[in-house]
């Protein structure tokens, strides 16, 4: 918007004007009280909002919307109100089947050979 614009408005509605008219479009489906309401539950376990899983799941947030709210987003607003709320898209790091146990950790740590000063042959001493 140019300045032009702001200062007709302001000539013609006085300080009022400086906030602009309210924008014309559709209502939020979630209200600002139930978007917080919703992080929150984000923030707690799945298992507290009745889920068996161990992390939130886009379908798990889905369902949780549709059952709680009434109110139903399709696959591609999710991210978008998840991102809004803070929360970010991270994948589980997988852990390796064959990887010691802590027991075998400790025990390979205290057999571990020490290290020692040796001389070095690719130098000549300066004597």
């Amino acid at each position: 918007m140019c300045n032009t614009a702001i200062l007709h408005r302001f000539e013609e509605r006085g300080l009022k004007a400086a906030n602009g008219l309210p924008k014309p479009g559709r209502t939020k489906r979630l209200t600002t009280k139930q978007l917080k309401d919703l992080r929150k539950r984000l923030l707690q376990e799945p298992s507290k909002s009745g889920f068996d899983e161990g992390f939130w799941s886009g379908r798990m947030v889905q369902q949780l919307v549709r059952k709680q709210y009434n109110v139903y987003y399709c696959n591609g607003w999710l991210p978008k109100i998840l991102a809004r709320l803070g929360f970010s898209y991270k994948k589980p790091r997988s852990t390796n089947p064959r990887r010691a146990t802590p027991e075998e950790i400790a025990v390979f740590k205290k057999k571990r050979i020490e290290r020692y000063w040796l001389p070095n042959t690719k130098k000549e001493l300066f004597l």
